[in-house]
């Protein structure tokens, strides 16, 4: 039998709103996602715990979160990590211009990211991977400090997304410069991993936030024989508060059905696939 491709589907934002945490749960139990990545800045993080914990086999990471939200730690002690206002930067631009200009603190990002590590742990949750909001983790200054910490915490994973086609899902200029940067930034990334693991491939990773089956397919089917594919999903129940909060766009209700299709889970099981978690790789 050919090597057959592993498939890992998580599911990002669980903890930053209860209409996520609502499709999270629904796409884990009725669909594919195996795996999901909590935000410990999120309103709705007691609530993502408790998700967690009525479904045992979902594996769990930390969604580190340095933007559009509020951080753990006090504003004062982080620098050019926060705006005048306290908050974190509202999107990855702005972040990514105080990592370039050299306005991030390795003590400041460690105190931050730290922080929401342990909040994870002390909820009792084990997280077996990291990744970051809006990729920001991938940024000079903070790099190497998620490498740390995942060393630390003895986390085995983190994720060095790419994307592939670089125009999936029309963006705008600005985004499809951040997808530039961070294309050009995995190979590096990848070379500083040494022990800690990352998936080979993100597959439609342009599409995330409109993922249909279809989308969802076409992505796959270029995964080589062997590989470790990382879906990166965000499914939601798609309500006027969960837009009112987020204005992304995304199609949440729309990615929790697609996400469980039956159809679609006979079909990736079709193309030689095996669904699977980084906990479960790790073992």
């Amino acid at each position: 039998m050919p090597e057959r491709r592993t498939l890992i589907v998580n599911a990002d934002d669980l903890g930053l709103h209860p209409d996520i945490d609502r499709g999270i749960e629904t796409a884990h139990r009725d669909g594919i996602v195996t795996s999901t990545s909590i935000s410990p800045v999120g309103d709705s993080f007691d609530h993502a715990v408790e998700v967690c914990r009525r479904n045992p086999r979902l594996d769990v990471g930390v969604h580190l979160t340095l933007v559009g939200e509020r951080p753990l730690s006090d504003p004062a002690a982080l620098g050019g990590l926060v705006t005048a206002d306290g908050r974190l930067p509202s999107a990855h631009p702005g972040l990514a211009a105080r990592a370039l200009t050299l306005r991030l603190r390795h003590g400041a990002v460690r105190r931050e990211l730290g922080a929401q590590i342990e909040r994870v742990e002390r909820a009792g949750l084990r997280p077996t991977h990291l990744d970051g909001h809006q990729h920001v983790h991938l940024l000079p200054g903070i790099w190497p400090v998620v490498l740390e910490l995942a060393r630390a915490h003895g986390i085995g994973w983190v994720r060095v997304p790419s994307f592939a086609p670089l125009g999936s899902g029309r963006p705008g200029a600005t985004v499809l410069a951040f997808r530039v940067g961070l294309n050009a930034l995995r190979r590096v990334r990848c070379r500083s991993l040494g022990s800690l693991r990352s998936a080979n491939v993100t597959p439609a990773l342009g599409e995330s936030g409109y993922l249909t089956p279809e989308r969802i397919l076409r992505g796959i089917a270029p995964v080589p024989r062997g590989a470790i594919a990382e879906l990166v999903a965000h499914p939601g129940v798609t309500t006027p508060a969960l837009q009112a909060r987020y204005d992304w766009g995304y199609d949440w209700s729309g990615e929790t059905s697609a996400l469980t299709d039956p159809e679609l889970r006979r079909s990736i099981e079709r193309d030689g696939f095996e669904l699977g978690s980084f906990a479960n790789l790790a073992a």
